[in-house]
Formats: structure tokens, C-alpha cells, sequence
């Protein structure tokens, strides 16, 4: 096994240990090997530092090994059988990395340290996702420029603008080659050289040309690099492909960290919706990435709407009415992992208002329709007091005449008879009066309020008949029923 192995191998068998290895193996028999004795399983190693005589030189090198331990017949760990590959490269390749990008991240203070060569340059980003009409182009920092000046405007726009060194922008995506430009250019906007008013560093002499470079990452636009020729060195293929070389490492540092500002630039997304919803939003987020294919959501914006004014209620403020957005995310997986996400984001505001309005009238319904029930209490609780008070007078009036085995038949005994009715007869229109201002405030009310419903309910007349009269043993007030036949 270890001989037909092609990677290098070794076991250490038997109670000796003794080491058995390949040809592949033979470079690393000088290196001690780790102590991986008595653990019955398993250790990989990643990247473990190995010093190799090849060549005749000691070379720093690094591997990748695998020690898998041998059981015997009796059940014990007999031997470890070791496989390494070596990973050299891409070790060295990431640590040199590290370095260019520590020396990519301040691009401003590494090309103000040779100012004879770079007596300028300037550093322009492009932004794709600005919209149609605002600036896409940012002036991320300059050498040999003042603050300022015409010929590197802060912000502007790729297709839109004709000020400075943008229409050579143009040209140098345009073509996809480096465009080299004369200093002595007249500006297109303004009629003026270009670089007119410049304090040039460096030799202090006027530039005689200026070469301009798009950055790339494949088909994505990152931005351009502009720099300066030295006045004192002619202009050939050295010093071209030197300015390259400068581009270049800003646009592979620029491609490193492109997945780092896109994040940012996600997380910025946030801070468009309202805070109360920003949770919501990335629960959503998360949910999709944990295995959600679909998921739909209203969100409110900090944006606010502005509804008709005629739809507007009484005192509204329209400053304190937010935006609302409809998301719909459909995610894409592969291998378990989500690839894509697909949003698709619809304006509501109008229905959310809408929404609103009806929830309002609702409430306001719902508001007059207690401050109805309330007031009914209140009236039905006046209305039976005198109600009662009329009751009982009026059975006192309808049974004075009635013929008790002592009353004496004297006109005394009658008029005393009268003035109480009399008595009666006052106070029953007294409850009448209070009665009627009662059914004044009942129609008042009605007049008002259009949103009062009238409910039919069914009942029968012989039964409501008979409850309306309380004395059913009185004659003259017992119902009067008439049966045709």
C-alpha cells in the first residue's frame, strides 16, 4: 500500500516503530514526526511547517498529512499509516496576499512616495447601483491635484458629464485600453486647458501626458485610475506597463473586497425601512437562507407618502403617513446552499392608506355607535322613574272612585277625593313634560347620527298589547279584544 501510493507515504509498524516509506517520502525522513501514538484515531495536519533540502537548498515548505492509525489482530494499535501532500503554494500565495493587501488598503500614502514617477493620479470608483440621472462616479483620492479643481470633479456622471478628465473615462471604457491623453487639452465645458493652475510635484515641471485606465473584475466596472507621466523620462513601454502595474493592484484589490462592500451596501438597504420593521426584514433574510424557498412581507419605509389632498381627514398630517413596499423573495438553491435571491418589491402606500381610512371609519363607527348605547342607558334610565311615578298615580286616579265598606258618601269625602287627583293630575304632567324633552333628545339624535340601523323584530300584537297595560283587573283599561266571525 505505501509503495503504490503516489502521494507520499509512511507507516510505523510493529512494537520498534519502525518506518516504512516511498520514494515520495524520502525529502521528508529528516522531519520529526508529531507524536500521534495511543489517540485510535484519526489526526489530520493542515499546513504543518517541514524545512526540505532540495536541490541543495533548505526550503521552507508546508504540507498537508493524514495519520491513520493500524489495528493488529489482537485488537491494539500495531502502527500509523501517514499520507501528505504538499500545499507550499498555496500557503506562500495566500500569505503574499495578506501582504498586498496591506499595501493596496492605503494606495494614497504608497503613491506619494515617488513623486518624480507619479507626479499624479487620481482614483475614481464607479457605483452601478445609482439610479438613472444621479452621479455614479466618486473621487476616491488624488496625488498632485489641489482640492477642488476642475479637472477632478468629486462627483459626477459617466455618461452625463463633460467636466474634467471624465469624457477620457469614457473613451478608456469605451475602448478597453489605456488611453494617453495631452495635458494641453482644453477642458470641454469650460474652454480652459485642463490642468491650468496646477503647482505640479515631483520635478515642478508641467506634465506632457496623462494616462487613463478603466478597472475591471471580468464584466463589472469597479472604476478608473488617471496618472501622470514623468516630465523627465520619455514615455515607452516600461513606464506604460509600470502605470498598469499600479492599476492593476488597485483593481485586484478593489475585486478582494467587492463581496465585503456589496454586503455593506446590503446592510445599508436596511436603513431605508422603518426601524419598527427592520427586525421583520431580517428575520425574513434569515428564514430564506435557512431553507424557505418563497416568502412574502409588507414592510413600512422611512420615506414618507403623500395622499390626495382630498383624501386627507379633518387635521391629518401627511408628514406622518409612511411608505409602504410589498417584498416577494424566491430563493435559489444548489448543493443545500442558497445561490441567488430574487426580489421583486411593489409600491402599496395607496392600499395601506386606504386600509387606514376604512380602519378609522371603522373605529369611528364603532366609537358613535357606544356613545349611542351609553346614551340610551342614560334616557331609559330617566324615562322609568317618571314612568313609574305615572303608573302609580294613574292607578290611584282610576280606583278613587272605587266603594270601600267604610266611605261615607259626603261631599267632603269627594272633594278630598278631587284635590288629591288634582294633586295627581300636576305631577303626572310634570313626568309628562320630562317624558317629552326625553323623546326631543331621542329625535335630536336620530337627525345627527345617519348611521343609526333600524332592526325589524318580530312580535306579537295580543301579548305587547296585554304588557302595555298594567292593570288588567280595572275595567275601563282592560283590553278590548273584538273577534269577527
Amino acid at each position: 500500500m505505501v509503495l503504490t501510493d503516489s502521494r507520499p507515504a509512511n507507516i510505523y509498524s510493529g512494537p520498534d516503530q519502525v518506518s516504512i516509506y516511498n520514494e515520495g517520502f524520502i525529502q521528508l525522513v529528516s522531519a520529526q514526526h508529531p507524536r500521534m501514538m495511543a489517540t485510535r484515531k484519526t489526526v489530520d495536519i493542515d499546513d504543518i511547517a517541514l524545512s526540505v533540502l532540495r536541490n541543495g537548498l533548505l526550503e521552507e515548505c508546508y504540507f498537508v498529512g493524514q495519520f491513520i492509525p493500524i489495528a493488529g489482530d489482537s485488537g491494539n494499535i500495531e502502527g500509523v499509516y501517514n499520507t501528505s501532500f504538499e500545499s507550499t503554494s498555496s500557503v506562500l500565495h495566500a500569505r503574499q496576499r495578506r501582504a498586498v493587501e496591506r499595501i493596496a488598503s492605503i494606495p494614497r500614502d504608497a503613491l506619494k512616495c515617488n513623486p518624480r514617477d507619479i507626479p499624479m493620479a487620481m482614483l475614481y470608483s464607479y457605483d452601478k447601483i445609482e439610479s438613472l440621472g444621479r452621479n455614479n462616479l466618486h473621487l476616491c483620492g488624488t496625488v498632485g491635484i489641489p482640492d477642488g479643481h476642475s479637472c477632478a470633479p468629486k462627483r459626477a456622471h459617466l455618461t452625463g458629464t463633460d467636466i474634467g478628465i471624465i469624457p477620457y473615462l469614457r473613451e478608456a471604457l469605451d475602448s478597453g485600453a489605456p488611453v494617453l491623453i495631452a495635458c494641453d487639452q482644453t477642458d470641454v465645458a469650460s474652454g480652459i486647458t485642463m490642468f491650468e493652475g496646477i503647482d505640479w510635484v515631483g520635478h515642478g515641471l508641467p506634465l506632457p501626458r496623462v494616462l487613463v485606465l478603466a478597472l475591471r473584475s471580468g464584466k463589472r466596472r469597479l472604476g478608473f485610475y488617471v496618472q501622470g507621466i514623468n516630465p523627465r523620462r520619455p514615455y515607452d513601454q516600461s513606464v506604460e506597463m509600470a502605470i498598469v502595474d499600479h492599476a492593476r493592484q488597485n483593481e485586484a484589490r478593489w475585486a478582494a473586497s467587492i463581496s465585503k462592500e456589496e454586503a455593506r451596501q446590503r446592510e445599508g438597504t436596511l436603513e431605508l425601512i422603518d426601524e419598527g420593521d427592520r427586525e421583520r426584514a431580517f428575520a425574513d433574510f434569515q428564514k430564506l437562507s435557512e431553507g424557505q424557498p418563497t416568502l412574502s412581507n409588507e414592510l413600512r419605509l422611512i420615506r414618507r407618502w403623500s395622499p390626495p389632498a382630498e383624501e386627507l381627514h379633518d387635521g391629518e398630517d401627511p408628514s406622518n403617513i409612511s411608505a409602504w413596499i410589498l417584498t416577494t423573495s424566491i430563493a435559489l438553491y444548489e448543493d443545500g446552499k442558497m445561490k441567488f435571491l430574487l426580489g421583486c418589491v411593489m409600491d402599496i402606500s395607496r392600499q395601506k392608506f386606504a386600509e387606514s381610512v376604512q380602519a378609522r371609519n371603522a373605529a369611528a363607527a364603532t366609537q358613535a355607535r357606544r356613545r349611542q348605547e351609553e346614551f340610551i342607558d342614560t334616557t331609559s334610565h330617566e324615562m322609568r322613574n317618571p314612568l313609574s311615578a305615572i303608573t302609580q298615580l294613574a292607578d290611584g286616579i282610576a280606583r278613587s272612585l272605587d266603594e270601600s265598606p267604610d266611605m261615607q258618601h259626603n261631599e267632603l269625602n269627594y272633594k278630598a277625593i278631587a284635590l288629591d287627583n288634582v294633586a295627581s293630575a300636576k305631577i303626572l304632567l310634570a313626568c309628562g313634560g320630562h317624558q317629552k324633552r326625553v323623546q326631543a333628545r331621542f329625535s335630536t339624535m336620530h337627525l345627527n347620527d345617519r348611521r343609526s340601523d333600524a332592526q325589524d323584530v318580530p312580535f306579537r300584537i295580543r301579548e305587547s298589547a296585554e304588557e302595555l297595560n298594567v292593570h288588567e283587573s280595572d275595567p275601563l283599561l282592560a283590553p278590548q279584544t273584538t273577534v269577527t266571525r
